[in-house]
């Protein structure tokens, strides 16, 4: 309290462009993606894609499989087709500038099988809370480094919703400082009683040193803390993708960790320059940030719900309170009428309000709609 900070902005004093590649090409017969952005200044919170590029990989059987730019730096190739065992594969990006990027030639590594995923609860040092576990099969040969992706989504139910919002109206302010005004009350069918936010994973790796035996046994992916409990109040999913990667690719990602955290990917947050696999032909001083990454991948989805791990129904995921006031009480020392305006200027809404009353009930707009956390489109892989 006896001290203040400074917000510093940061400039950029030497920025150098280059090209972003985000390309994990796998043995999944499919439709693969591409991603490819530019570097930007730290004072500029604006990704840049690049748009309109020649994307395509070559294969050592002389196959072609070309991309097509789809928009927001997403380019998808246009045939579904995967990566195979003993071919070798290439990136090669041709961009608008007339400079060409080309990949080193990548071979697809062994497979490895996710057998068992599973939640526990946990004591993590001075936390507890439960933790997602992934077991492989008990045969990974040769496979040595992996890398882990995980979605997680929930169900978000608002404990409060009703579908009707409200606002003010007439609002008059007196010269002795009273305030007076209406409430209007409606339907708001932008208001939603179930979501289903989606989180994403940062970089997770493991390599042979934990493998036990020929398997990794219960490898941590997800922790979530006793104070985060919220996510699994309703219903709880997900997602984990497990890749085999090459070592040269291990160590890109390992580096990439290293220097981003945990919660960021090449698109959220770009760092120095790291060297990868992809290096421009045309213009050597043409810098890429990224790697073609050649990899198996197989992937693995649960669902549970609290009483599944033995907690406590959680609370939602913000604290949720409802205020009552009349707003014919206007009394200098409990002007309810005041308190309820205050109230609904800020992040309130009414929750309840008997016909022809001066009783208001308020409470969090937040608790009354999900949306704010979520999509309230269900997903076409849940299950209830």
């Amino acid at each position: 309290m006896l001290n203040c900070t400074e917000q510093i902005e940061l400039k950029t004093e030497d920025f150098q462009d280059a090209l972003v590649v985000e390309a994990t090409f796998t043995n999944e017969f499919k439709k693969h993606e591409i991603k490819l952005s530019r570097t930007f200044r730290l004072e500029s919170s604006d990704v840049i894609v690049e748009e309109n590029a020649d994307v395509k990989i070559l294969d050592s059987k002389n196959n072609e499989y070309v991309f097509q730019d789809t928009g927001n730096g997403v380019y998808v190739s246009n045939l579904e087709f995967q990566a195979l065992k003993d071919v070798t594969y290439q990136l090669i990006i041709n961009t608008t500038d007339g400079t060409q990027y080309v990949s080193t030639e990548e071979l697809l590594p062994s497979e490895a099988s996710i057998d068992n995923l599973y939640p526990e609860l946990v004591n993590l040092g001075d936390d507890y809370g439960v933790q997602i576990f992934v077991d492989t099969n008990n045969n990974l040969g040769d496979a040595q480094f992996f890398r882990y992706e995980y979605d997680e989504t929930y169900k978000l139910i608002a404990p409060y919703y009703t579908g009707m919002d409200s606002k003010l109206i007439n609002v008059i302010e007196g010269f002795d400082g009273t305030i007076h005004y209406d409430v209007s009350i409606f339907p708001n069918p932008e208001m939603q009683e179930i979501c289903y936010p989606t989180n994403y994973s940062g970089i997770i790796l493991a390599n042979k040193d934990v493998v036990t035996g020929d398997q990794i046994v219960s490898f941590p992916i997800r922790f979530t803390s006793h104070n985060n409990y919220s996510v699994f109040k309703n219903r709880y999913s997900i997602l984990v993708r497990q890749y085999v990667q090459s070592a040269n690719a291990y160590n890109f990602y390992r580096i990439l960790k290293e220097l981003q955290g945990d919660d960021s990917v090449l698109l959220d947050n770009q760092p120095g320059f790291i060297q990868g696999n992809i290096s421009s032909t045309t213009n050597e001083n043409k810098k890429v940030i990224g790697y073609f990454d050649v990899s198996t991948v197989d992937s693995k989805r649960i669902f549970f719900n609290y009483k599944d791990i033995g907690i406590d129904i959680p609370p939602y995921i913000i604290d949720c309170d409802a205020q009552t006031f009349d707003k014919s009480e206007t009394d200098d020392d409990d002007n309810q009428s005041l308190q309820l305006y205050n109230y609904l200027s800020s992040q309130y809404t009414v929750y309840d309000h008997p016909d022809d009353s001066t009783i208001y009930t308020v409470a969090k707009r937040n608790c009354m709609d999900c949306s704010v956390f979520g999509t309230s489109i269900k997903p076409e892989f849940w299950e209830d």
